[in-house]
């Protein structure tokens, strides 16, 4: 791969980030604040323990990408009360790993 290829490759993928940061947002965004405590079944996440899951997977990958670093990711752990905390997250601890 060329140089000019690398740097090619490179602004494409920045371009998809970003596109699927602005998405993730809006799914985040569009969950319903009652609806934080369905699961589809006994053995299921409820809808906020996979909202935060999907924060910390994003911030565990981001922070692998930024450290060179993917060995291992942290534990969900326990997901904040209320969807609006739950997105604040988002951009409190994801946005700014990407934005390194």
């Amino acid at each position: 791969m060329t140089p000019e290829q690398a740097q090619g490759l490179a602004v494409y993928l920045f371009q998809t980030l970003d596109n699927e940061i602005a998405i993730t947002q809006k799914v985040l965004a569009a969950a319903p604040a009652d609806q934080l405590n369905f699961k589809l079944g006994e053995k299921g996440r409820t809808t906020a323990e996979l909202m935060w899951h999907m924060i910390q997977s994003d911030r565990g990958f981001a922070e692998g990408i930024a450290n060179l670093k993917l060995d291992s990711f942290p534990e969900d752990g326990v997901a904040p009360k209320t969807a609006a905390e739950i997105v604040a997250a988002f951009d409190h601890e994801v946005l700014p790993v990407y934005e390194k």
